[in-house]
């Protein structure tokens, strides 16, 4: 994948409730579900404790700029939708 992370089409959430409940593609209404791993955005302890769990949120984590990618290109295929 272009930003190096790694991705799972319709894996462990297949066919998610939010995407079929909201979806209407026919009608031009679209659904994106997306999950994100702790290790995204939180620095993640080799061993959790009660002293080192939850860790604090990276105020500039390495998944901030694929995820603005995304959210621009949805806008962007919203706008050209409508």
């Amino acid at each position: 994948m272009e930003s190096g992370h790694s991705l799972v089409l319709d894996g462990r959430f297949k066919g998610g409730w939010t995407t079929r409940h909201y979806g209407r593609p026919a009608r031009g209404v679209h659904a994106i579900q997306m999950e994100l791993a702790q290790r995204g955005y939180m620095t993640e302890p080799d061993e959790p404790t009660e002293s080192n769990w939850p860790s604090p949120i990276d105020p500039d984590p390495p998944i901030a700029a694929p995820l603005r990618a995304i959210l621009l290109a949805c806008i962007a295929f919203a706008k050209g939708a409508s």
